[in-house]
């Protein structure tokens, strides 16, 4: 397991360290058809932003991810497929709104109208092709937020630019990302041991699920707002030592 490193010039404000641990859950859990997938200068960034911010539980699941990432790109490919399948609903979905408990169609309309909105609210898209609640997306969206704030700083736009940005920051994570991301992660770490033969998204799942433990103890959220409400806890929370990283 690597040591930690000098961070002091790599990382100016937190913020920025913030929003490289939400890209490399985002390209973790992209489908690699609509989104460019992780890299190791993108492991490597977030495991220092992770150290940076005082998480070295966070930074050595960072690379742990590291070490399992996929060397060719049908690799990546048919290891997403063989997770996540070719439909929506699988039996471990990426998608918010399978994690709800009200089913009916007019109310996953409503929600997945929710999050469009944020969205277009800055004027962005979701990636063609995929849904606006799949968990990259999201994952994306807070990266977005936080840079967001870093050019707002960076140009003096003023505390009521920034207090806006939060505002959003803190909406969006407690309304939709940080209510499914823990739980999601869980049953994803689950299932790809289960199937076997892929060390990878076990290691993003730790990765994510420890950000979204993370994030939420820095915007001081009660745990019961974070649980999608039909989700079965699986009572495993991430755990790692020098000796390794894992879900126990």
């Amino acid at each position: 397991m690597s040591a930690q490193p000098n961070t002091t010039t790599q990382f100016s404000t937190v913020l920025l360290a913030r929003a490289v641990l939400y890209r490399l859950a985002a390209r973790c859990l992209a489908d690699p058809m609509h989104a460019p997938f992780a890299q190791a200068k993108d492991v490597e960034a977030a495991e220092a932003a992770a150290w940076y911010l005082g998480e070295p539980k966070l930074a050595w699941a960072a690379a742990r991810v590291g070490l399992a990432l996929p060397v060719k790109t049908a690799e990546v490919r048919e290891g997403y497929l063989r997770i996540f399948g070719m439909v929506a609903s699988g039996e471990v979905a990426p998608y918010e709104v399978e994690y709800e408990e009200k089913t009916n169609v007019f109310f996953r309309t409503q929600q997945l109208a929710d999050i469009a909105g944020f969205y277009r609210s800055f004027a962005l898209d979701a990636v063609p092709g995929e849904r606006s609640d799949h968990i990259a997306i999201e994952a994306e969206f807070l990266q977005y937020l936080l840079e967001r704030k870093i050019a707002a700083r960076q140009l003096g736009h003023g505390r009521e630019k920034e207090s806006l940005l939060d505002d959003v920051f803190l909406k969006f994570f407690r309304d939709h990302f940080g209510r499914w991301a823990a739980s999601f992660a869980r049953g994803l770490y689950t299932l790809a041991r289960k199937r076997g033969g892929d060390r990878f998204y076990p290691a993003a799942a730790i990765f994510l699920e420890r950000l979204s433990k993370v994030e939420a103890r820095r915007l001081k959220l009660p745990e019961p707002a974070l649980r999608a409400s039909n989700v079965v806890d699986l009572s495993v929370t991430a755990s790692c030592d020098e000796g390794g990283c894992g879900i126990k």
